[in-house]
Formats: structure tokens, C-alpha cells, sequence
């Protein structure tokens, strides 16, 4: 069995996702993989996901999903870990790009490091991804009010089941939240940095199909408030901006960095 359980979601973002598999695909360690299309429109996506099917070879266990609506992303993503039987359970959104070390890196820092719950990547940081290399470089920051949705890779241990009151949003607050209650550290990791295009992950329409009441950022966070959880988790600046500027964006295309 594979140490790593990694999730890919798509919704109306074959390009992203696309990438983001070709990315998983050059891993340099075998991990297993689940991919789910949440009843996207686009043309392409299903072809694609079942090119995976013939690229796959060894690697570990593949399971692909074709969801007949848009489900619930926090649904999604309780299912994966219940049904996951990986030590290290990774959730990566679509909208990603990584290097060939990157689930390596995550796994080499758990083993290293007993208090470390979930690990993070440095993502879009000019110096970062300038710096980049296969000499395992982290840090655990003093300050651990951190929240790093995008991609978050967590020991199975660690993982508590999100509430059904958060549909779409707060689930990785939730997961963060709740490491920090527990004193479970998150190591950034910096030599594996990645590119994060943010919000596309998304995609279109990305609401539709949800239940009524339940379908909008705001109903997500009154529930959030209704909890009386802190909004005080972030990123850190020193090793993750938000979105890429369009010359890292290029250079990361081109092979450059």
C-alpha cells in the first residue's frame, strides 16, 4: 500500500486539471490517486480522465468518480478520507502546478517529524520557486494560525470529518482549526514550491446544483459564526502570495523554474 492518497476535483477546468495530472503523473514516488468530476459541461474532461486509465501503470490505486451533480466539496472530501486506506491523505485542487518531488517531500517530512499533522507547500514566492531543488528544506513556523487550502497533505490519523453545515467553504478552516486545538504542527515546505492559480479551481458555476440554502459563500459563513471558531488562520507571507505574477506564471510554463 502507498503511503499517499492524493484527491484531484475538477469542475469546468480541464486545462487547469490537465496540468495539474500531467504534474502528478512525473511524481518521483508511487502514490494512489482519486480523481472526481463534479458534473462538469466542458468537452474533453472524461476522455482525459480515462487517458490516466493507460498512463497509470504501476503507480498505485487509481479511482476516477464522475459525479452526476456538483456535490458538496466538503461531502467530497469527508468521502475521500473514509474511504481512503493511505497514511498521508493529500488534497490538491485542480489549479495547481507541482514538481516531481513534491508528494516525496511531504512524506520525508511526516517521517522526520512526529508532531507534524499536515504539510503545505511555499506557493507562488519568487524566491521560493527561484531556489527550488531536491534537498529537503521546511520549516514549522512559532506561529501556527495558518490555513492553506489549495493544497494540504494530512496523516489519516489527523483528519476529523467536517461538518454538514459547511458545504463548499470552511472545510479547510475546519481542518486547521482543529490541528491547532490538538498542537499538531504544519511544516511549510519550501524546495518543492508550487503555483497556485488562484480561485480557478472553481470553476464555473461552481454553485450549481447545490441544495437550496446551502449554495452561497454566506450561508457557509453564518454557519461558520454560528460556531463561534476564530477567522484568524492565514497563510504566511514569507512563503506563500496569494496568486502568481504572469512572469512566474510564463517562466513555470516554459520549463524555467
Amino acid at each position: 500500500m502507498n503511503k499517499t492518497g492524493v484527491i484531484v476535483i475538477n469542475l469546468n477546468t480541464y486545462g487547469y486539471t490537465r496540468r495539474c495530472i500531467e504534474d502528478l503523473l512525473k511524481q518521483n514516488v508511487p502514490f494512489d490517486l482519486t480523481l472526481v468530476d463534479q458534473a462538469s459541461q466542458e468537452a474533453g474532461i472524461r476522455e482525459f480522465f480515462e487517458s490516466v486509465r493507460s498512463l497509470w501503470g504501476n503507480r498505485g490505486k487509481l479511482t476516477i468518480k464522475y459525479n452526476t451533480i456538483n456535490e458538496p466539496l466538503n461531502e467530497v472530501w469527508n468521502t475521500f478520507a473514509k474511504e481512503s486506506d493511505n497514511e498521508y491523505l493529500c488534497y490538491l485542487n485542480s489549479d495547481v502546478r507541482i514538481p516531481c518531488n513534491f508528494i516525496k517531500d511531504s512524506e520525508s517530512v511526516f517521517s522526520l517529524e512526529s508532531t507534524v499533522g499536515v504539510t503545505v507547500h511555499s506557493t507562488n514566492h519568487p524566491h521560493w520557486l527561484d531556489s527550488a531543488s531536491h534537498q529537503l528544506n521546511y520549516k514549522i513556523p512559532p506561529i501556527q494560525k495558518i490555513k492553506q487550502g489549495w493544497d494540504f497533505t494530512i496523516r489519516k490519523s489527523d483528519w476529523e470529518i467536517i461538518p454538514e453545515i459547511f458545504q463548499i467553504f470552511y472545510g479547510d478552516d475546519f481542518i486547521f482549526y482543529k490541528l491547532l486545538l490538538k498542537n499538531r504542527k504544519i511544516a511549510y515546505i519550501l524546495n518543492s514550491p508550487i503555483l497556485h492559480f488562484q480561485g480557478m479551481s472553481q470553476g464555473k458555476n461552481y454553485r450549481a446544483k447545490l441544495p437550496p440554502r446551502k449554495d452561497n459563500f454566506a450561508d457557509d459563513t453564518k454557519a461558520w459564526n454560528s460556531t463561534g471558531w476564530p477567522h484568524n488562520h492565514h497563510s504566511i507571507p514569507e512563503y506563500t502570495r496569494i496568486k502568481p505574477t504572469l512572469g512566474l506564471a510564463q517562466r513555470y510554463e516554459k520549463g524555467i523554474l
